[in-house]
């Protein structure tokens, strides 16, 4: 599909009220992208394993476990 078609296709879809979600998620999968709330949810699970690094790393008692 040529860029020309795609820019076609998405004017399309604004003249006729906007993009519907799954639309949406058919070009992303088809052009390897992401979809801004997929982000949000990645970024929120990324966070939370981040801290659970941080407690796991204290050890016990609070204790910070070193590399030798």
């Amino acid at each position: 599909m040529s860029e020309e078609q795609i820019l076609k296709l998405v004017k399309e879809h604004f003249q006729e009220g906007g993009v519907r979600e799954e639309d949406q998620r058919k070009v992303c999968e088809e052009y390897e992208l992401t979809m801004d709330e997929d982000l949000r949810s990645k970024f929120e699970d990324w966070k939370k394993a981040e801290e659970e690094f941080a407690r796991i790393q204290k050890g016990a008692m609070g204790t910070v476990i070193e590399e030798d």
